[in-house]
């Protein structure tokens, strides 16, 4: 017998009770709808919500709304933020052991995939109906993802970095192969049950050879150079699910139901099964396009000095860890950030207007084969103001389980912004520590603002 997840088992029962109507025993109703009830409550997520003025703990995402819009509660205080306004809530969880289609503006949607000459269908995900792609929106396809999330991380990574004119296939075995793929007609297509059954012809050097995507196949990844850059529209959003499925979203709205109908960033739209504050308990992770913000790791500093007396020197990561990873934490995985290895320095130029720098600081993870203790940091800010050096912030001291600390500094009137990560108590080994969402925020008035 498989015992399937709670929330699976509650959304599931739940669809075959109401296809029972009056049939259904009135008991046998309000018993199941206090088992959702309950599967709701268990399913509520709270995480700290970042926004372009600073920051909220233990936030609840309670609705989504068009034309992009959030409904938080925090604190016994409902609220409604665009996506111009929020920076960061949740972290993304990645997909495991799953079959998962890549498209071509970046979002990832997990499901059971079939395929046919033209286009891509995505069967029994837990939260959007049926999806159909054109396979020329389409970038990729993960048979089976990873069960470990770094495993998942240097796959995604591999498929990023693909380069050439030609498709590439990841096996199992670690071997790679390029060439032209096509789909083959017929009954090995038209009865498949799963996305693994899919039958596809390689040809490579003159030769064609038939590919069955199974267990030998972990990846594909059509054709790089006739793919568009992945570009995230200015005023879009990536909403992440529980099951790993990552949409990057120009737009929402409701239908007559209450169900919400996703605009992705490319002319493709998705519908919720379910009514959008329902739908709400699906999402764990949301990074917005916060306006009047600069991301730290976009830009290289003014300054960057490691300090360290070992011969080993470390570079500053931007967007990525010191090992080349994505940022991770234990939430889960973020996109914007900084890393740093203490003693070590990064100074950036400000211009002196009404601003704040804003971050929330954490110990990465070390390498798997380390010890999970190692790492004390202690991570300072520090303000240059017409010549005089200011300490605005100084941390906690970070140890490998504590929990991510806050920052927000007024940087109102200086003229340099540095970010300082030195050794605590235990040594430099393991001072391997992330500056999440490290942003400086703009605050002087527009001129809207200044309208009487």
């Amino acid at each position: 017998m498989t015992l399937l997840p709670t929330n699976v088992y509650c959304d599931t029962a739940m669809r075959q009770l109401d296809s029972y109507g009056v049939m259904v025993m009135t008991l046998a109703i309000v018993l199941a709808w206090a088992v959702k009830d309950k599967c709701a409550t268990a399913q509520e997520q709270y995480f700290r919500l970042h926004t372009s003025s600073g920051s909220s703990e233990n936030a609840r995402l309670e609705d989504l709304s068009e034309p992009l819009k959030f409904s938080f509660r925090s604190e016994g205080t409902s609220r409604v933020l665009t996506a111009s306004e929020v920076v960061r809530w949740g972290a993304w969880q990645p997909p495991q052991n799953c079959s998962v289609l890549w498209l071509a503006d970046g979002s990832w949607i997990v499901g059971r995939l079939e395929f046919d000459a033209k286009v891509a269908t995505i069967y029994e995900n837990d939260w959007l109906n049926t999806i159909r792609i054109p396979l020329a929106l389409c970038r990729g396809v993960v048979v089976s993802a990873p069960v470990r999330a770094m495993d998942w991380s240097r796959l995604q990574s591999q498929m990023t970095s693909a380069q050439g004119d030609k498709d590439s296939i990841w096996m199992e075995d670690g071997r790679k192969m390029n060439g032209i793929l096509s789909i083959l007609p017929g009954p090995a297509n038209r009865d498949t049950e799963q996305a693994s059954a899919a039958v596809f012809a390689l040809e490579s050097s003159g030769k064609k050879t038939e590919l069955v995507l199974d267990d030998e196949v972990q990846a594909i990844v059509f054709s790089p150079a006739l793919q568009p850059p992945i570009l995230r529209g200015p005023a879009a959003a990536a909403i992440a699910l529980r099951d790993g499925s990552l949409l990057n979203v120009r737009r929402m709205s409701r239908n007559p139901l209450g169900k919400l109908r996703l605009q992705l960033e490319l002319p493709i739209e998705i519908e919720s099964l379910d009514d959008s504050a329902r739908f709400a308990t699906a999402v764990d992770y949301i990074i917005g396009s916060p306006s009047k913000t600069a991301w730290v790791s976009d830009f290289a500093p003014t300054l960057y000095r490691y300090l360290g007396s070992s011969s080993l020197k470390w570079d500053l990561g931007r967007d990525r860890d010191l090992y080349g990873r994505p940022l991770v934490f234990a939430d889960g995985f973020v996109a914007k950030g900084l890393s740093m290895h203490s003693p070590s320095q990064a100074a950036y130029r400000w211009d002196g207007s009404a601003g704040k720098f804003l971050a929330e600081i954490v110990m990465a993870p070390p390498p798997e084969a380390t010890s999970q203790d190692l790492g004390s940091v202690l991570c300072k800010v520090i303000l240059v103001r017409d010549g005089k050096l200011v300490e605005a912030f100084t941390s906690r001291p970070i140890h490998a389980r504590t929990p991510p600390q806050a920052v927000e500094v007024d940087i109102t009137g200086a003229q340099t912004v540095v970010i300082n990560t030195d050794q605590a108590d235990i040594g430099p080994l393991g001072d391997h520590v992330i500056w999440l969402d490290a942003r400086m925020v703009d605050l002087s008035p527009t001129a809207a603002d200044k309208a009487p």
